[in-house]
């Protein structure tokens, strides 16, 4: 049986000046994933602003000279680019191999039910 939307409406409104007598309870509880999120998604897009810059460490991100996509052509036709990228795909390919593999059989193994991990 449903409520009337009478009550709905009140329990609502009662909900809302809840939250409003007691605020500070709820920026305590949202500061730390507010620092965190500043921390390690909004910081380091200075490092992203440094990749189309001639950094200068002296003159630092605002004082350093726009140089635009002159680092990403000077590094995708430089001679080393193929080894490095051959470096870059075996290192995510082991990673993978090894971050997800053992864990799996392990698990496998340790659950004694080999019959639903092997088939």
């Amino acid at each position: 049986m449903k409520k009337p939307a009478v009550s709905q409406q009140v329990s609502m409104q009662n909900k809302l000046a809840y939250v409003k007598n007691n605020w500070q309870l709820y920026v305590i509880f949202m500061l730390p994933a507010f620092l965190l999120t500043l921390v390690f998604k909004y910081f380091p897009m200075g490092g992203l602003i440094i990749a189309f810059q001639k950094y200068n460490s002296r003159l630092g991100i605002l004082g350093s000279k726009f140089i635009g996509l002159d680092n990403f052509t000077r590094f995708l036709t430089s001679p080393e680019f193929p080894k490095l990228m051959g470096n870059t795909l075996k290192l995510s390919v082991f990673g993978l191999l090894w971050g997800f593999l053992p864990p799996v059989i392990i698990a496998c193994l340790r659950s004694g039910q080999s019959t639903l991990c092997w088939g």
